[in-house]
């Protein structure tokens, strides 16, 4: 299965991090998105492509040196939308494959559980139940039991979108389609999450539920401590 990293962002709000955050120090010393990548290539990951940005050349050396046979585009607008990003990669997206954010880690069991998904046939959007959203979390909007929006602007919500998309590539070609329709009406400033939405619009959205399972993200300081701790009492 193939795996499209976005790794180009700034991290502004990480005070510690004077580079990608995704190469921030977690556990013993490992680097996040070091443990990111290994879990991946052992849950049958076999094509994954790392788009960097932000202090590309540390990206690139850190790759170079730890995960050579992983792909690395580089998106020049990394300031701007994040489906800038993922369009860097848009060669490689004629096929199945999974959205993942960087800056989000997920046990093995759950990548597992996403990558066991690569014989629907429909875009799915992965969410969970077991925590608190707060005002900054994207929240998944369900009318009729079905997908209708993700947004962290939304006033009620059951779900929370923990950060990946698959899909299939019976899929892909409207999914690009919609990321250009996208990227014309909403401007380069858009992230991929609009594009799941206006797809939605006129297509079946799957949703899968990893609750019951950890994962962290480090968008912030008190991320980056909980990923800490979630990730020294279970990564030895």
């Amino acid at each position: 299965m193939k795996a499209i990293v976005m790794a180009a962002g700034m991290g502004t709000r990480l005070k510690e991090v004077q580079g990608p955050k995704s190469l921030v120090t977690v556990g013993q010393n490992q680097i996040y998105l070091g443990l990111q990548l290994q879990a991946m290539q052992s849950c049958g990951f076999d094509s994954i492509v790392v788009v960097g940005g932000y202090d590309f050349e540390s990206l690139q050396s850190y790759l170079q040196t730890n995960f050579p046979q992983i792909t690395l585009l580089r998106n020049k607008d990394y300031q701007k939308g994040n489906l800038l990003s993922l369009l860097t990669a848009e060669a490689f997206l004629k096929d199945g494959f999974f959205v993942f954010n960087a800056d989000h880690f997920y046990s093995s069991r759950t990548y597992q559980l996403m990558n066991d998904q690569n014989q629907q046939n429909q875009l799915c959007v992965f969410f969970d139940q077991d925590r608190p959203l707060a005002d900054d979390d994207m929240k998944i909007e369900v009318l009729r039991d079905e997908f209708s929006k993700m947004s962290k602007a939304l006033p009620s919500h059951l779900r929370g979108y923990v950060g990946v998309t698959y899909v299939p590539e019976n899929c892909s070609l409207e999914y690009l389609k919609t990321c250009a329709s996208v990227l014309r009406e909403k401007g380069d400033a858009v992230h991929v999450e609009e594009v799941v939405n206006q797809y939605a619009k006129h297509n079946v959205v799957q949703m899968i539920d990893i609750s019951g399972s950890w994962w962290t993200e480090i968008d912030t300081d008190d991320d980056l401590a909980k990923a800490r701790s979630i990730i020294s009492k279970n990564i030895s």
